[in-house]
């Protein structure tokens, strides 16, 4: 990857198929880098993820800005649930990768 790197997404949101595309904005290996998307569902959409090494491991973060059609109130029905679960799964999913790689 790199900056101007973009990327195609399709996924299902409650049963429907969408089509997103996030473009990567700041590349800085192996501690961080940006994507924000280009098309798609939200009216903006940044996302940062970092990678912090300590003596135990290395600490994967996100902060995610964005924004969505309907506000606040479409916000906390839908999509906050909905990326609550998202990366809870990835987490599990990256410990589950990692210890199994050592």
């Amino acid at each position: 990857m790199k900056v101007g790197t973009r990327i195609d997404y399709q996924l299902k949101l409650h049963g429907f198929p969408m089509r997103l595309q996030c473009e990567i904005t700041s590349w800085h290996p192996p501690y961080a880098f940006v994507d924000e998307q280009r098309r798609g569902l939200y009216r903006g959409w940044v996302h940062t993820h970092t990678f912090v090494e300590t003596d135990i491991g290395t600490i994967v973060g996100d902060e995610i800005q964005y924004s969505v059609r309907g506000g606040d109130l479409v916000n906390n029905l839908i999509f906050r649930p909905d990326f609550e679960k998202l990366f809870e799964y990835r987490k599990q999913k990256l410990h589950e990768l990692l210890l199994n790689k050592k």
